[in-house]
């Protein structure tokens, strides 16, 4: 059998859930499947707190330029990257992806006006125990995030 991929049906409502400037697009078919694969796309403003799984990820970038920063513990910011599609990398001088360790602290933001990815992860998915955010990472819903998200792609803009 095989599954087209789109523009129409990765925006299609039904199939489509919308959380806070993110679309995600489910590609497996249930919550048990041995293998999570979901298109997610963000947009510039789209906040994802940094969180850490028990469980390694893989996102490869499709379309824009996103950044990924990787935290310690505390929240120290350690290490900052960018991932850009080929139409953002002429030079060859970003990374088309990345493979993330569990347990690792991180969080993505997008450079461009959107961004679309590819997210792999092993299943079975289960909500309660899918990311942890630490005490040190700004809510979604408050108002320090929006400062926190624009102090990261000042940040990341001087790795460009």
């Amino acid at each position: 059998m095989l599954t087209t991929i789109n523009k129409k049906k990765f925006l299609n409502k039904i199939k489509t859930k919308k959380v806070l400037n993110k679309n995600y697009y489910r590609l497996h078919k249930s919550d048990k499947s041995k293998i999570q694969k979901v298109l997610i796309k963000i947009n510039h403003n789209a906040y994802i707190a940094p969180r850490y799984h028990k469980k390694d990820e893989m996102l490869v970038i499709l379309e824009g330029l996103c950044g990924l920063v990787i935290f310690d513990s505390k929240g120290n910011k350690n290490d900052f990257y960018i991932i850009s599609s080929e139409k953002n990398n002429k030079e060859n001088k970003y990374h088309y992806g990345y493979q993330i360790n569990a347990n690792t602290y991180h969080t993505l933001v997008s450079l461009t006006k959107e961004s679309v990815l590819l997210e792999i992860k092993n299943g079975p998915f289960n909500e309660k125990n899918n990311k942890f955010i630490p005490n040190w990472a700004p809510k979604a819903d408050a108002n320090e995030s929006k400062f926190f998200l624009e102090k990261l792609k000042l940040q990341l803009r001087e790795n460009l």
